[in-house]
């Protein structure tokens, strides 16, 4: 079963001006409100997303946004690039970002999502999130970026203790800043049985011959990516300015 997942974070201006703006207006063949009117009659009533609260949390605060309405926001925007191509923007990221909307990963293959959400699941074992939803999260930033250094921290583990062949190249400042977030959790006794109790459980799967395993081998093998993404998003989210970021987590 294939599987997409996708991290955002969002600039609440934006949205409330620009985004706000291009989800009301009557000017397409088919506005944003029939879209959702559409989809609600194909899927019935299992179809939850609403076109009156959604635009009421764009223009009010987008940080509160539910990951199924984000998810139908891109879907709509992404169906109708007529309304959004000028010469102002040159791919769909641009457009997303112009309207508030700041995509921080979308994981490469359906494969890497189940490793990377196997993670956020074995995470959240140790440190429980509130405000999950059926097909994603809405978390505090505060929160997502704990995740986010338990996997710089457990996707370096790997790869320095050799659990596959990978052989990664960091820069000086990715180095720094492993460093820092090693020295920053040497007293958090949770987070130190979290990540050791995963690199022992990979260590040991990566031995066996067993289908089973294939989400935890597929997370060994994918380590340099998590990692080297997990930098990135560390980079630019700042808690004082983005205050929550949403998954989308769709199977």
């Amino acid at each position: 079963m294939g599987r997409s997942t996708e991290i955002y974070m969002f600039d609440k201006h934006k949205s409330s001006n620009y985004l706000y703006s291009v989800l009301t207006s009557q000017k397409p063949a088919k506005t944003f409100n029939e879209f959702i009117q559409q989809r609600k009659e194909a899927f019935g009533e299992s179809y939850n997303t609403t076109f009156e609260e959604t635009i009421s949390t764009v223009k009010e605060n987008i940080n509160l946004i539910s990951p199924d309405s984000l998810d139908k926001i891109i879907l709509y925007l992404n169906e109708n690039q007529d309304l959004l191509n000028n010469n102002e923007v040159s791919n769909t990221d641009e457009t997303l970002i112009k309207l508030g909307i700041i995509p921080l990963y979308k994981i490469h293959t359906s494969t890497a999502c189940y490793s990377y959400m196997f993670q956020f699941g074995n995470f959240e074992d140790f440190f429980p999130f509130t405000n999950s939803y059926e097909n994603g999260y809405n978390l505090q930033s505060s929160d997502f970026l704990l995740f986010n250094d338990y996997m710089i921290l457990l996707m370096h583990k790997i790869i320095t203790n050799k659990l596959d062949d990978n052989d990664i190249k960091l820069t000086s400042l990715e180095v720094n800043t492993i460093e820092k977030i090693t020295e920053q959790y040497k007293g958090n006794q949770t987070m130190q049985n979290a990540i050791s109790k995963e690199l022992h459980w990979l260590s040991h799967c990566i031995k066996e011959e067993n289908e089973n395993y294939k989400v935890e081998k597929n997370t060994i093998y994918t380590a340099p990516q998590f990692l080297y993404q997990s930098l990135e998003m560390r980079k630019k989210i700042q808690l004082q300015k983005d205050s929550r970021i949403v998954i989308i987590d769709a199977i």
